[in-house]
């Protein structure tokens, strides 16, 4: 119920369906000191062995993926810390299994019913999130580099909700009693459509008509749209919205009717990749088997990573994959979407952002830099 209650005020107002789950947290809080405690048997004493052999396992196996590419798949350290995984999590497993309270049941995995609950799980979730991660790393491919992509880049965004408010009439026995909604919409779209001429490139608007009015005999007393800014930078997203406000405000006077603009949400900033984290995932991507190319002034899609941008280093890569030449929305375009590259995007995607992040932290120099960051914004 949080998650329907919560799309739909978000549908409305972002900051109240994020807000929503407050007092729904003070609720899980609450249950939690009134009810009674389960009569069911606790466990033993935390297993010290397990957590160590566990822990020297996972290690082991992060170095090698980490810095295998970097020290060579074939290097005597790399060989050796691929051993010492492989015998830590094999050594861990054994334990697990004659201990009377194990970490983690590893016979549980074994058992018919759990295994397949959780591999449809997987399935299903990895199907969702792998389409979703692959869609916006497709985006920023180049066709003119790759053979494939959108070759879009990420940009300031804006979006309002715009309600103009009449007089209805009978369209038919007494039209010029009414004021009509439509045509403000109608006038407001027109002087959108040629104020594009005049805007500067990469500054793009588009929107849909959501309510164009109630029945076909009357003078349509409300209508609602959704529209869109997009602009290379802030600057010029706010200069682009002063336009496009006045087309809106034109239609209003033109018709005389009554104009209501609503923001959707925060405005989305330009995004500021930082150049040494950039190096460091063009290194990384290098080693998956794949060449970085750069993006730097290119027009793409917005995203609020833009404003995290403007404050802290950021990084917000793209990755492509083969779509057969099909269009973003389309169809053809999502069918591409369950491909093996696709899901191999996906994979290299998160396996690149995750070496990126710890190549940062066993660098001296990059680890000193970002740390220093943190602690001037903190003292600010």
């Amino acid at each position: 119920m949080g998650g329907l209650v919560a799309g739909a005020l978000s549908e409305r107002h972002a900051e109240a369906g994020l807000w929503v789950a407050v007092p729904v947290a003070a609720l899980a809080v609450l249950a939690g000191l009134v009810l009674p405690d389960s009569d069911a048997p606790h466990g033993g004493r935390f297993h010290y062995r397990a957590a160590t052999l566990l822990t020297a396992g996972l290690v082991a196996l992060v170095l090698v993926l980490a810095q295998g590419g970097t020290w060579g798949w074939g290097a005597p350290r790399t060989i050796a810390l691929a051993v010492v995984a492989l015998v830590a999590l094999s050594a861990w497993v054994v334990v697990e299994r004659r201990s009377a309270h194990p970490l983690v049941s590893v016979r549980l995995l074994s058992n018919p019913r759990l295994a397949l609950v959780s591999g449809y799980t997987f399935c299903a979730a990895f199907g969702t999130i792998g389409f979703l991660g692959a869609n916006a790393l497709f985006l920023g491919a180049a066709r003119s580099a790759t053979g494939y992509g959108m070759g879009l880049g990420p940009q300031a965004i804006g979006a309002w909700d715009v309600t103009y408010l009449g007089k209805p009439s009978h369209a038919a026995l007494a039209p010029w009693e009414g004021v009509n909604a439509l045509d403000a919409l109608t006038v407001a779209h027109t002087a959108i459509g040629l104020l594009r001429q005049q805007l500067p490139p990469g500054v793009v608007v588009h929107g849909i008509v959501t309510d164009g009015g109630q029945a076909v005999n009357v003078i349509p007393a409300r209508t609602r749209a959704r529209c869109e800014v997009r602009a290379p930078n802030v600057e010029q997203l706010a200069t682009a919205w002063q336009r496009v406000r006045a087309c809106f405000e034109a239609g209003a006077l033109a018709t005389g009717t009554e104009l209501q603009l609503q923001p959707r949400g925060r405005d989305f900033a330009d995004l500021r990749q930082d150049p040494d984290l950039t190096e460091v995932y063009a290194g990384v991507l290098s080693g998956l088997g794949r060449t970085a190319i750069p993006r730097h002034g290119e027009s793409m899609a917005s995203t609020d990573m833009g404003n995290v941008s403007q404050l802290i280093p950021t990084i917000h890569p793209t990755i492509g994959y083969d779509t057969g030449g099909a269009q973003q929305h389309t169809p053809e375009f999502t069918a591409y979407g369950k491909s093996a590259g696709a899901d191999r995007a996906v994979l290299d995607g998160a396996t690149a952002l995750a070496l990126t992040a710890v190549g940062l932290a066993t660098s001296p120099t990059q680890r000193s830099r970002l740390l220093d960051g943190v602690r001037k914004r903190q003292r600010s």
